[in-house]
């Protein structure tokens, strides 16, 4: 039976922020999701990350993006996509715990809402990294 829901996250180098962002994933008060990560051609230890923490957590699976970019990695995640609910994250997102629980329980009573967002908190300077800093600069 597939999971209610797929978290679906595409990563191009998140070595340095992955490992946190995962360990947000797991602690979810709801656990019927799998996590598809997407490796965007990353060069660093991303790939070896995922792998290692697939190896402890059945939920977590991986695919390598056919294409380049975000947009070709989401389009490859939703080809394996199990779940008909789709959530997003990327490799440097953290996630409250409840989360997954309250926008499922929501979808539930409002079958109507096609999609659904959450507020996004934004972390002091000093902890921004460099690679979110140069993100930025090319936006």
């Amino acid at each position: 039976m597939p999971p209610a829901i797929t978290v679906m996250m595409p990563v191009h180098n998140a070595a340095d922020t992955l490992n946190q962002t995962l360990n947000t994933i797991a602690k979810q008060t709801f656990s019927d999701y799998e996590l598809l990560v997407i490796d965007d051609h990353s060069t660093d230890q991303s790939l070896d990350i995922i792998r290692s923490r697939g190896k402890t957590d059945s939920r977590i699976q991986w695919v390598t993006n056919s294409g380049k970019g975000l947009a070709p990695a989401l389009n490859e995640g939703l080809k394996h996509a199990s779940a008909t609910l789709i959530a997003r994250m990327d490799g440097d997102d953290l996630m409250h715990p409840q989360r997954l629980e309250k926008q499922y329980q929501y979808l539930q009573k409002h079958p109507e809402v096609v999609a659904l967002g959450s507020c996004a908190k934004l972390f002091p300077e000093e902890q921004i990294t460099d690679g979110f800093r140069e993100y930025m600069r090319r936006q």
